[in-house]
């Protein structure tokens, strides 16, 4: 289903706090422009809203969240009045949207840290889940760098006295370095590079995201990250370092250089998920506060049951974060 043709201009003129991942360019990148949304209007004014996107796989209907984008929910106008005022807003409007959704045999969306409140999915008949993630506010540089562990602080210190970091203006070259990197651990990524490209060149060319990267004495990319941003927060999205590189802090060198320079401009950095136990034991590792992000799914039964029957073991393993 293609996008309407006032979609994004409709999102323009609906208020509350919505993310990088909700803004009309990345969702026509990340979705090819087939993503769709559903409003509330009151006084020709949006006061809710919520982006989806319909595929249909194998007979099935999925509503879910597309490749590279890692959350999506409901977007409401800020309401001013007292906390039991609030709550009841947000329940109507949420219940409203979701009243809205088109059917489908598959339903699934993480949303934002900052929407704390997933009863309407559950009165709705929708499962609720949570998931954690690490969040890095706002602070001086000292406060930051001895809020992180003691270990952390050596091996970017080891690291920052052997290489610089340099900021990557080549799309293409942080891709082929990610790439090959890939191959060489026999890993798939989860994502197309062909969308993940597009969107890192438009993030780019709005000044909404940034690669940084450490190159070896013959100028070799060896080790990069990827992070992007909205207006109050930045995201962790990809990073990558060579399997012959001898520098293991550097990509804890990496995330210090980027938590510095979004915290520098007021915004908080965001790890954008924890996909293992080792993610969590690393991103810990630089003090940041751990939150919760819920998220809403529903299934027929009939998509149950394919699924349950049509899972399998791929012979490769797909990546997750930073490799």
């Amino acid at each position: 289903m293609l996008t309407t043709p006032d979609a994004p201009s409709r999102t323009e003129l609906c208020s509350g706090k919505k993310t990088i991942y909700h803004e009309p360019w990345w969702l026509d990148i990340a979705t090819s422009r087939t993503w769709d949304m559903v409003s509330i209007e009151e006084s020709r004014r949006c006061v809710g809203w919520m982006p989806y996107v319909l595929t249909k796989r194998f007979g099935f209907v999925e509503n879910v969240m597309p490749l590279v984008t890692s959350f999506l929910g409901p977007v409401l106008e800020e309401h001013r009045g007292s906390a039991v005022a609030k709550t009841r807003r947000q329940l109507a409007l949420t219940t409203e949207l979701i009243s809205k959704l088109p059917k489908s045999d598959r339903f699934y969306q993480k949303f934002h840290s900052s929407t704390e409140n997933v009863m309407p999915f559950q009165a709705s008949g929708y499962n609720s889940f949570v998931q954690f993630n690490f969040l890095v506010a706002p602070d001086t540089e000292n406060a930051l760098w001895m809020n992180m562990r003691d270990k952390v602080r050596n091996v970017i210190r080891q690291s920052r006295q052997r290489e610089k970091a340099e900021t990557i203006v080549d799309v293409d070259e942080f891709f082929a370095r990610y790439s090959s990197n890939l191959l060489t651990r026999g890993l798939e990524p989860d994502f197309e590079f062909h969308q993940a490209k597009l969107l890192m060149t438009e993030c780019l060319r709005r000044d909404r995201g940034k690669i940084i990267g450490i190159r070896d004495q013959d100028g070799n990319l060896m080790s990069a990250l990827v992070y992007v941003w909205d207006d109050q927060t930045a995201y962790y999205k990809l990073s990558t370092r060579d399997a012959n590189d001898k520098n293991n802090g550097a990509i804890s060198h990496l995330i210090w250089e980027a938590i510095k320079d979004v915290t520098n401009k007021g915004k908080t950095f965001d790890f954008d998920g924890v996909p293992n136990i080792g993610s969590a034991k690393f991103f810990s590792g630089f003090g940041g506060q751990i939150v919760p992000r819920y998220g809403a799914e529903r299934s027929s039964y009939v998509y149950k049951i394919y699924h349950t029957l049509g899972r399998h073991v791929s012979g490769r393993q797909k990546a997750v974060k930073f490799y």
